[in-house]
């Protein structure tokens, strides 16, 4: 029932997990940080949709727009002017969002991840990729291994990351994703959005958290997008393992769900980003808040042999 195909895309290698039965399909590129392009999955009705707004050809995968479906490590969202204080030592990272004067996203989202396994068996298909981090940049001095398992199941993309901490010293971590998703519709305002449990993270003029969180109602139940503005930090309060945001499709009574492992050191936080094309809809599992290199708001201290373990999926129903 399941296959993997490897095909060129460019002067990279793209990697298909394909439900043979269904067409349920996800594409991938290891080697350029192992990047979701597509997402395939069928609705009740029985037809496939496209769930991802990712990169068309490998040059747009390599100039990065929008961050699509990067992984974001070693800190999601924005680093404060890219420095920090750890264990009474200062780093400066490099300013990869000029606009605002930020290190954003960490720095994995463009690294050769290397093909460690392909599964397939009656059930699932499976991408086992892992990259190592060995201290190449000054304002990191820190290593660390990246693991990141893709699962196609039925109709269902599970993203499982591990990350362990090579070195002989503590090291400060968060992560996240920075898929962008979409259904049927030109815009997502057509869309009904369902959020869970949550407060918002108030930010100041240049989207840095002040440390204040506000009880936030709005998309608490199934309600449509419409014109509602996103570039929004949350904190899930629900206490269950496992928390999901939910998109409906009402024109093909279709239903994208995105769950988050929920408890403590996994992803207890959340993103949400609607591009001015309102195209789609950004929605990033986040294990902390933005800049908690800084303000510690779910920052994971990795101590040495550590490891870091948490997953997202996605699915169509």
């Amino acid at each position: 029932m399941y296959k993997v195909y490897e095909e060129p895309f460019g002067k990279f290698t793209q990697i298909r997990l394909r439900n043979e039965q269904t067409g349920a399909t996800a594409t991938l590129v290891p080697e350029f940080g192992s990047t979701l392009l597509s997402l395939l999955l069928r609705t009740k009705n029985g037809k496939l949709v496209e769930v991802i707004d990712g990169y068309q050809t490998s040059d747009e995968l390599e100039q990065l727009e929008w961050a699509k479906s990067a992984k974001l490590s070693p800190f999601p969202n924005r680093l404060d002017k890219g420095k920090f204080t750890f264990e009474h030592e200062t780093y400066q990272l490099p300013i990869n969002f000029p606009g605002q004067g930020h290190a954003i996203h960490g720095f994995l989202m463009d690294k050769p991840f290397t093909m460690v396994e392909l599964k397939t068996t009656t059930h699932f298909a499976e991408a086992e990729f892992v990259y190592t981090y060995n201290k190449e940049l000054e304002g990191f001095p820190f290593c660390f291994e990246t693991t990141l398992v893709f699962t196609l199941s039925e109709n269902k993309l599970t993203c499982r990351t591990l990350v362990k901490n090579l070195g002989t010293s503590a090291m400060p971590y968060g992560d996240g994703w920075h898929p962008y998703f979409k259904l049927t519709t030109e815009k997502v305002d057509d869309l009904y959005l369902q959020l869970p449990n949550c407060q918002q993270v108030v930010v100041d003029e240049n989207m840095i958290p002040t440390g204040e969180k506000l009880e936030y109602s709005s998309f608490s139940v199934s309600e449509q997008i419409k014109d509602a503005q996103f570039d929004t930090g949350f904190s899930v309060l629900e206490s269950s393992a496992a928390t999901k945001v939910v998109l409906v499709d009402t024109e093909e009574a279709a239903t994208l769900m995105i769950e988050q492992e929920n408890t403590t050191n996994k992803y207890q936080f959340l993103q949400v980003f609607i591009p001015p094309n309102r195209k789609s809809i950004a929605i990033e599992p986040m294990s902390c808040v933005t800049n908690a290199f800084n303000n510690h708001d779910g920052l994971f201290v990795l101590q040495p042999q550590e490891l870091f373990d948490a997953y997202f999926s996605i699915n169509l129903e």
